[in-house]
């Protein structure tokens, strides 16, 4: 079973909203919006424990065991969307 990229995008920003118990609807959570900068700069200003938190959430979420997942996925939901495609590709593989 394959999902497309906004049902994809769409679960990942629900797990956050639920995993960090943040009181806004998912949905204004944008694809590109910098997760870890600063609400100064249009970011969420996470921290390093909602990393972990998230990580917790999406493992959960997607039934995947992700024991390190690059800095670089963690820019916004668009890069953890592709971080998370491409291992459930590697998971449904042969």
């Amino acid at each position: 079973m394959s999902m497309d990229t906004a049902e994809l995008r769409g679960r990942i920003k629900k797990a956050i909203v639920r995993s960090l118990e943040l009181e806004i609807d998912a949905a204004t959570i944008g694809d590109d919006t910098l997760l870890f900068a600063s609400g100064l700069v249009g970011g969420m200003d996470l921290d390093s424990l909602a990393a972990i938190e998230i990580v917790v959430a999406l493992a959960n979420e997607f039934r995947l065991g992700l024991d390190e997942v690059p800095r670089e996925s963690f820019e916004s939901v668009a890069t953890l969307g592709e971080f998370i495609a491409a291992k459930l590709k590697e998971q449904s593989a042969p």
